[in-house]
This record gives structure tokens, sequence and C-alpha cells, in this order.
């Protein structure tokens, strides 16, 4: 993988493809969750897809403390604008999909289209234990405990003790 660096964190991407720039940004559990739709003809024929590595996960570096949606979405244009991309189609699937959220509020001549594919709910009565789950299922799963993550992601969720 390629890398940018912004205040400090390097984020690592991959570009792949013809046509209009697609960037596609990852969930909170699986850095390569698209990974495997790179291989699909229709996709790859058709765009430029930017897949990348938000900061804290898979190739990209950590940051200092706790990072909010507006720096994520920032770090997301960071890429676009590193490799010469005024606007793209913005793809976020569950927790990348509040990402491409606050990209499309905070630079929205940035997306051309959105598609939220499952988007977190970062919001309502769970949403706290849900964002909470989040934060500690990260280091659950460098423990190497993943299957302890996903039951507490979905204890969370769902509101079950």
């Amino acid at each position: 993988m390629d890398r940018v660096v912004m205040d400090g964190v390097s984020l690592a991407y991959d570009v792949s493809g013809p046509g209009d720039p697609a960037i596609l940004i990852h969930g909170a559990l699986f850095a390569d969750s698209f990974r495997p739709l790179l291989n699909e003809p229709v996709l790859t024929d058709r765009y430029q897809t930017v897949l990348y590595h938000r900061r804290g996960y898979g190739n990209s570096s950590h940051g200092n403390g706790p990072i909010g949606f507006a720096q994520q979405a920032a770090d997301c244009r960071a890429v676009l604008r590193h490799l010469g991309i005024e606007r793209a189609h913005v793809v976020g699937e569950s927790l990348g999909g509040c990402v491409a959220l606050q990209l499309a509020l905070d630079a929205p001549d940035a997306v051309h289209t959105l598609a939220l594919l499952e988007p977190a709910l970062a919001v309502g009565a769970t949403g706290p234990s849900y964002r909470d789950s989040l934060v500690q299922g990260r280091e659950r799963f460098r423990e190497g405990d993943p299957e302890r993550v996903v039951d507490d992601l979905l204890r969370a969720r769902m509101g079950a003790g």
C-alpha cells in the first residue's frame, strides 16, 4: 500500500482502475472489508477505486488519543487531495458511513455521490454504549479476542446486558 502523512499520521491506501474516482471508507472492525470488491470488474472497469485504512486501522498508523468523525473525514479528504481528486463517489460501510456523512457535511463539493452501506447508528438510547464498545473493541481485537469484540458490539447495539 502507498501512504500519505497527515498531522504526523501515516494513512495507507491503494488505487486501482480507470474512470470516476470512488473512495471506500471501511467500518469499525476490518480495514480491508472492501478488498474483495476490488476483484469485481463491474466496479474496477468503471471506477478508479481508492481503498484506504482509516487512522488506527490496518496499515495506517495510530494517532494520539481518541479521534472523532470530523478528524476522520479530514483524513479521508487528505487522501483525496493527495491523489489530486477534487470530487469522488463516496462509499461508507458501518462506522465508515458516519465518516462519509461527516465528509459530505464538511466538504460537500468533494462528494459526487454518497452511498451508505449499513451505516452505524451512533445515536439513540444505545448510542453511548455502542460508541464505548467500539473504543474498547479495538483494544480487545489487538489483544487477540475478536469473538468477544463482536459479542460486545452486538450486546451494546441491542441494549442487552
